[in-house]
């Protein structure tokens, strides 16, 4: 019966031609004792290592040879020795992707600040719209692309209070616009078929329909207000806590990299078919 294999029992052992076999007491590792070691992550999410890692191994005990470009490595976690399936590249890289694209960065911290950008446009703070309006509908989209922060896309969700403000602004201007019109056209003459009543009865219900749009829109920029004071945070300290966040983000897909670049160095152990 296979002996199991520890961290007080296992030795690497190095021949002439530097081939480092794994061996358990003595007795170079077999395949059936390699499987029965516990399959745990050696790189944790945040990119730093989970444990002492001893090398690699060249077999695949997952019927995992048609996955990712990756390797089975032993690594050892206080006196429990594990192997861990390492992808050569992480997740987020483009060549694990098939878009060959980075992976975008969709963080709470884009979200806050999406909402907090809404606000600042309806308010007059910013120029351009922040949300884009759907193609055959009114609604605006609530997800966007805020640019790119240390070599990858941040994306970010808007609120549903936001969407609708930036509904009711756009829903206000039209009607403002619509009202502009209806004075300057009460200067000109009367037309062919329109009376003074007719024209005062239409410019009374632009000023209704813009007066409500207002309304309208005051009561949905209260709500996102309610919302963003609840975080008491403002604009600009969004704007800071999004690139601290993208900012460590980028140190921790560092790291990733960093830890595979050390595994790398690490040799081949040789095991026993």
């Amino acid at each position: 019966m296979a002996k199991q294999l520890t961290v007080h029992n296992a030795t690497i052992n190095t021949a002439a031609v530097e081939v480092k076999t794994l061996s358990i007491s003595g007795k170079q590792v077999t395949l059936a004792v390699f499987r029965q070691l516990r399959d745990e992550q050696l790189i944790a999410d945040d990119g730093t290592v989970n444990g002492q890692p001893w090398g690699f191994v060249n077999y695949h005990p997952d019927k995992c040879d048609g996955a990712r470009a990756h390797k089975h490595y032993v690594w050892q976690r206080g006196d429990e020795l594990l192997r861990s399936r390492v992808y050569d590249v992480p997740d987020f890289d483009p060549q694990a992707d098939w878009r060959r694209l980075p992976i975008d960065f969709r963080p709470d911290e884009a979200d806050r600040f999406l909402d907090g950008l809404v606000r600042e446009w309806i308010n007059g703070a910013v120029e351009e719209a922040p949300l884009t309006r759907e193609k055959y509908h009114s609604r605006h989209i609530g997800e966007r692309s805020l640019g790119h922060m240390f070599g990858f896309r941040v994306m970010a969700f808007a609120s549903d209070a936001a969407v609708e403000a930036a509904d009711k602004k756009l829903q206000a201007d039209q009607q403002r616009a619509g009202l502009a019109e209806k004075l300057r056209k009460a200067s000109e003459p009367l037309g062919r078929f329109e009376t003074a009543e007719s024209r005062e009865s239409e410019l009374s219900r632009q000023r209704e329909s813009a007066a409500k749009a207002d309304s309208e829109l005051a009561a949905a920029l209260a709500n996102l207000d309610a919302e963003l004071d609840a975080w008491g945070m403002t604009y600009d300290m969004l704007k800071d806590e999004l690139t601290a966040a993208a900012k460590a983000e980028s140190d921790r897909r560092q790291r990733h990299r960093d830890a595979r670049t050390e595994l790398n160095k690490l040799p081949q152990l040789f095991i026993a078919v």
